[in-house]
């Protein structure tokens, strides 16, 4: 008999994380039951780990849209002080305190019920003060890890409370300050490495229910798709970084070498907006049609924006736009088409009436 185990993954995007969360109230209305509370394993990246965390702590969607809103208008806003004072462009510490509301002190590890829902977030990592490159990182809720598993840690999880383990999700370079939440470890947005996850969710997911009679059922929800993102301002940054990681390499100054490559791998993922998450989905389907061990079902809600917002914008006119988009999204036939699809294998697998 098919054992199905349902798979939600959910992309990064700053404030396009609403976006995901319009997608998440259509499929409710539309299927009858919030499908993430059905979810055998839910895993996000940036924001998509804000919503993933959320919806294991049962927050409504409605809660965690007026989280969004909030952090938009406060953290996001455009301050001289937090550029003179910490070099960011969002206000860090108002951040800690908005997701210190939702989630207080509680420890990953004590997130929900792992026996029921596991849930994992997306960062990369690598011991401080080291050249080496940033390694895959999951910070999850469950305590055992599977010795199949392709990422870090290897041996046991990372022990960090939920607001650590958001920031290290999403705790983008630019925008907010320096993440110390792990100790003796440096560590980046995981947006960075995957800024869709979905294929580091299904790898964990076999990791974990590797049998011949499991079968898996893939959601991966985006945060709008659009062109890359124009700014003249980061252009030029891009520009003068390049510039200074090429005189660090004649001068044989490694670790400058390093953080400035690294800079210019943020600057690039600002730029490039979310055609590099929908990129990554297309190489997951196609890894998926070209094996045969494992049967997956894979879908992706992916709107279709007007337009690249930038991730940090929460402005009155872009957060209705976003609306706009996903709305018309939903109305097009080829969208229509995919969540019958979805509606009915998810009935016939017995997650929805």
């Amino acid at each position: 008999m098919v054992e199905y185990k349902l798979i939600i993954s959910f992309d990064g995007g700053g404030m396009r994380g609403l976006v995901t969360l319009y997608l998440l109230d259509y499929l409710e209305k539309e299927f009858g039951v919030d499908i993430t509370l059905k979810a055998h394993l839910m895993g996000g990246t940036s924001t998509g780990g804000i919503i993933a965390l959320s919806k294991i702590q049962r927050l409504s969607n409605q809660e965690i849209k007026d989280c969004y809103l909030n952090v938009g208008k406060t953290v996001m806003k455009f301050s001289c002080d937090n550029i003179v004072e910490a070099q960011t462009l969002a206000n860090t510490q108002l951040y800690e305190q908005e997701l210190a509301l939702k989630f207080k002190n509680t420890k990953m590890l004590e997130l929900g019920d792992y026996r029921k829902q596991r849930a994992l977030v997306v960062c990369g990592s690598k011991p401080t003060g080291s050249f080496n490159k940033f390694d895959v990182t999951l910070l999850c809720n469950y305590p055992t890890i599977s010795d199949k598993r392709k990422y870090l840690p290897k041996d046991r999880p990372i022990d960090v409370t939920v607001v650590d383990a958001i920031r290290c999700t999403s705790g983008i370079p630019l925008i907010f300050g320096p993440i110390k939440c792990i100790a003796n470890m440096d560590v980046v947005d995981g947006g960075v490495l995957h800024n869709n996850p979905v294929n580091v969710c299904i790898n964990e997911a076999i990791s974990e229910w590797k049998s011949d009679n499991v079968e898996y059922i893939v959601i991966s929800l985006g945060t709008g798709r659009a062109e890359k993102y124009k700014s003249p301002v980061l252009e030029q940054l891009k520009k003068s970084t390049v510039r200074s990681l090429k005189g660090s390499s004649q001068i044989g100054v490694s670790n400058s070498s390093e953080q400035l490559t690294l800079g210019v791998q943020v600057i690039d993922q600002l730029l490039e907006g979310t055609s590099g998450a929908h990129s990554e989905y297309l190489k997951f389907v196609d890894t998926v049609s070209k094996q045969s061990t494992f049967t997956i079902h894979p879908f992706r809600l992916d709107p279709q924006l007007q337009k690249s917002y930038f991730l940090a914008d929460a402005s009155d006119e872009t957060i209705k736009a976003m609306k706009t988009d996903t709305d018309n999204y939903l109305t097009n036939p080829t969208t229509i088409e995919t969540i019958s699809k979805l509606k009915l294998l998810l009935h016939q697998s017995g997650f929805i009436p």
